[in-house]
C-alpha cells in the first residue's frame, strides 16, 4: 500500500513539475511576439497541472503486462504492478477529481463567452465588412443603384443570410453577382475574427455554413442566366477557403 501511495504521489508531482518547468523553457527559447499572447500565469496553469486524473488507459497498460515470463514462470511483482495501477487511479480520482471545482474557483477561471453572443458579434462585423466594400463592388459590376440599395438594406438588417436573391426586376444578374462577391468579403472577415480570437472555431464553422448556403442559392440562380457554373469575380472566397482548409 505504501508503494502504491508513493507512486501516486510521484505521478501527481511529475505532472506538476512538467507544467511548471517546460513552459518557462519554451519562453526562454521562443521569443516571438505571438508566443507572448499564448502565455498564462502560474495560477491559471494549476488546474491543467492538477487535472491529470488516471483511468482506463493506465489500468489497461498494467493488465497488458504478461503474468508469466518467456520461460513460463510467473512474473515476479505482476500483482504489485496491477495493484499499484488501481491504487494510483483511485488516488487521482478521489484527491484530484473531487477537488477540481475548488481548484478552478481558486484559479479564477471562467467559462467561455456565450456562443450566441459571439455569433451575433461576428455576424455584425462581417456584415460591416461587406457594407464597407459594397460601393466598390457595385461599381465594378455595374450594378443598378436600386439593386445596390436593396442589398445595402438587407445587410443593415443583419439578415443577408436569410434574404434570398430577387427573382424579378432590373439588375437581377448583377445583383446576384454582387451578393456572391460580398460572400467572399464576409468569409475573409469571419476568418480574421477567428484569428484574432474574437470567436472560436464553433462559431466560425456555423457562420461558414450559413455563407455556404447563401453562396449555393446564388450560384443556382446565376446558372439560370448562363446555363453553367460561374467563378467568383473576386479571389476572396477561394483564398479564404484554402486558408481554412490548410489549418
Amino acid at each position: 500500500m505504501v508503494t502504491a501511495l508513493l507512486v501516486g504521489g510521484v505521478v501527481i508531482a511529475t505532472r506538476l513539475l512538467w507544467l511548471y518547468s517546460v513552459p518557462y523553457l519554451l519562453r526562454a527559447v521562443d521569443r516571438r511576439p505571438v508566443q507572448r499572447t499564448l502565455r498564462s500565469g502560474a495560477r491559471e496553469r494549476f488546474p491543467v497541472a492538477w487535472s491529470g486524473v488516471r483511468g482506463a488507459v493506465s489500468l489497461a497498460a498494467a493488465l497488458g503486462v504478461p503474468a508469466t515470463t518467456a520461460a513460463g514462470r510467473p512474473l515476479e511483482g505482476h500483482g504489485l504492478v496491477v495493484f499499484t495501477a488501481v491504487a494510483v487511479i483511485l488516488v487521482t480520482l478521489v484527491v484530484q477529481g473531487t477537488t477540481m471545482p475548488a481548484v478552478i474557483r481558486w484559479a479564477g477561471l471562467h467559462g467561455d463567452a456565450d456562443e450566441t453572443s459571439e455569433e451575433r458579434r461576428a455576424h455584425r462585423q462581417i456584415v460591416t465588412a461587406a457594407l464597407e466594400v459594397l460601393p466598390d463592388y457595385a461599381d465594378r459590376l455595374d450594378t443598378p443603384p436600386e439593386t445596390t440599395d436593396a442589398i445595402r438594406s438587407e445587410l443593415r438588417q443583419y439578415a443577408a443570410e436569410d434574404a434570398g436573391p430577387p427573382d424579378t426586376g432590373p439588375g437581377v444578374r448583377t445583383g446576384l453577382e454582387l451578393r456572391r462577391a460580398l460572400i467572399g468579403v464576409k468569409r475573409s472577415a469571419l476568418i480574421r475574427l477567428r484569428d484574432q480570437r474574437i470567436i472560436d472555431d464553433i462559431v466560425l464553422r456555423r457562420l461558414q455554413a450559413v455563407l455556404d448556403s447563401e453562396e449555393i442559392r446564388i450560384e443556382l440562380a446565376l446558372r439560370a442566366f448562363t446555363g453553367r457554373s460561374l467563378s467568383p469575380p473576386a479571389g476572396d472566397t477561394a483564398d479564404a477557403r484554402s486558408r481554412v482548409a490548410g489549418e
